[in-house]
């Protein structure tokens, strides 16, 4: 709940102005360009030889509706997508799944299987182009080793898309299992632990919505734990326990205890079927198993390119060689190379482009967590929409805007388009941070006469460093990664690094994988840094409300 207004005061209009930057950002940098993508979907314009755009109504519209391409293409993509989401989605589930049952070193794993996630996505396109590679990937070796069809994997539309589906996959599953595992952690724990006790596993604990039926009796002695255990007892059916009771089974079996939770021995002791191991040592092995499945799916396809990075020259492509000297003259030769401009714009760039962010984005939050307004959603839902445009569907105006100001192949540019990008992302995370801070402090800091400014000096800022540095991480991640925008509005004194490993990619049989795989491993280097160094904040910021409430 937002201050009042009697407790404000002249505060307002602070508050105001402290959105009013964010808004015309993101008003100028994103809501006018794609009004202006829209306007000029109507119009017919060549930027060689037309001077000024002419009004045809609909007819690119019809026109893209006639082509038979283009509604193979949106098939496809459609195809694509659905298949996609769903392959996600499993492979999401049953990793969020599986961190819920805490395993060791739980944190640690969820930060490496976020690795795909926030490397950039050409140099998850290089990984997996790699893999698939008839002349350096192992996915073809290992066929030809097996004896197995020989497929060109990227050369027809089948198993390319399928090796398009598996990358995607890889990329993005990792998002959809930390959504979901954040949404997990709101779910009240006495209600698993009751459903264990009663011999449930971990499709009928009651975390998969029906899957309480699947908790049934089995015949020993249990003890009443609390109200929410009976509860739990309740809805899957069982005999309902009383305090101190001791019950017989359904089928008149002897009375014994339990096994032990705790203790494998006591367990094996208190008379455990045979072939059915207690639940700790159950619990045990599923928790290596699963971290080694984790492991097996994130870590191959990165280790293969850091692998390549360090092969010599010469057995390059003896892919049965797993075993060598390596070698690190590609990364001198980076070093010494032109290629360390493009990783110091990047650098530079993604900074301070992520410092405008948090500025701007941090001074609109604060109006959205502490003062009610008429509005208020909708002006929320004005400022978050622009993170969700294609970013193609802005490229053309903002181009053009750049071209105007003089920009073209500057670092401000790529500032200034990185600030706008993320204002929304950071508004998001911010807001859900700020919320947490007591109110009764700065409302009572107001009625003793303290001004705004001194407000967020003294009490706001302190309290909201955490999501400070949450906004800070994943603005920095995101304009890192960023390629279509530097690709079209840079050539060569702000390249950045994704741009500069187009290089390596003058046509595909003149691909210089040794020196693509190096500049991958340099480009995912900072983000694996910030990833392992602030997992915590990184994992908080993205499921930023999530755990609210």
């Amino acid at each position: 709940m937002g201050m009042s207004w009697a407790t404000l005061g002249r505060s307002r209009l602070y508050f105001w102005l402290l959105t009013a930057p964010a808004v015309l950002y993101i008003v100028v940098w994103r809501l006018a360009p794609a009004f202006y993508t829209v306007w000029l979907s109507l119009t017919q314009y060549n930027i060689v030889y037309d001077a000024l755009p002419r009004w045809n109504h609909y007819e690119n519209f019809g026109r893209i509706l006639r082509d038979g391409g283009l509604r193979g293409s949106l098939s496809l993509s459609v195809q694509f997508a659905v298949i996609a989401t769903a392959a996600e989605v499993l492979i999401g589930l049953a990793v969020a799944l599986f961190l819920d049952t805490d395993p060791p070193g739980r944190n640690l794993l969820l930060g490496i299987f976020l690795l795909p996630m926030i490397m950039a996505p050409v140099v998850v396109g290089t990984v997996w182009s790699t893999l698939f590679d008839r002349t350096v990937g192992p996915i073809p070796y290992l066929f030809q080793v097996l004896h197995g069809p020989d497929i060109q994997w990227l050369a027809t539309p089948a198993t390319a898309m399928f090796a398009l589906l598996l990358a995607d996959a890889w990329e993005w599953a990792p998002l959809v299992a930390l959504l979901l595992f954040a949404a997990l952690q709101v779910l009240p724990r006495e209600q698993f632990e009751a459903a264990r006790v009663d011999g449930a596993g971990p499709a009928g604990d009651g975390r998969v919505p029906g899957a309480r039926q699947s908790v049934h009796h089995d015949g020993r002695r249990t003890r009443h734990l609390h109200a929410v255990h009976q509860h739990v007892r309740v809805q899957a059916g069982l005999p309902v326990l009383r305090a101190g009771v001791r019950v017989r089974g359904h089928h008149g079996g002897a009375r014994r205890p339990r096994p032990g939770l705790r203790d494998v021995s006591a367990g094996l002791r208190a008379g455990a079927p045979a072939g059915r191991l207690p639940m700790t040592a159950r619990r045990r092995w599923t928790h290596l198993v699963g971290i080694a499945l984790v492991l097996a799916w994130t870590l191959p396809p990165f280790l293969y390119l850091v692998m390549l990075s360090i092969k010599p020259e010469r057995i390059l492509i003896e892919r049965s060689q797993v075993f060598f000297w390596p070698t690190f003259e590609r990364y001198r030769d980076f070093i010494a190379s032109g290629l360390g401009l493009p990783i110091w714009n990047s650098l530079v760039t993604s900074t301070l482009g992520s410092a405008g962010t948090l500025l701007l984005g941090g001074l609109a939050a604060l109006t959205f967590s502490f003062l009610e307004f008429k509005g208020k959603t909708l002006l929320f839902l004005v400022i978050l929409i622009p993170r969700m445009f294609p970013p193609i569907t802005t490229l053309i105006p903002i181009q053009l805007m750049l071209k105007t100001l003089g920009l073209i192949d500057t670092r401000l540019a790529l500032i200034i388009l990185f600030t706008g990008f993320e204002i929304p992302l950071a508004i998001w995370v911010l807001r859900t941070f700020l919320d947490e801070i007591p109110r009764e402090l700065t409302e009572s800091a107001a009625l003793d006469g303290a001004s705004l400014p001194a407000i967020i000096a003294r009490i706001i800022l302190p309290l909201s460093g955490p999501g400070m540095l949450a906004a800070f991480i994943l603005s920095f991640i995101f304009n890192w990664n960023e390629f279509l925008f530097p690709l079209i509005v840079t050539s060569f004194n702000a390249r950045t690094g994704s741009v500069a490993m187009m290089s390596f990619t003058a046509g595909y049989k003149k691909l210089q994988w040794g020196s693509l795989a190096t500049l991958g491993v340099v480009m995912t280097i900072p983000v694996i840094l910030f990833v392992l160094a602030f997992r915590g904040s990184l994992i908080r910021g993205f499921t930023a409300g999530a755990l609210k409430g």
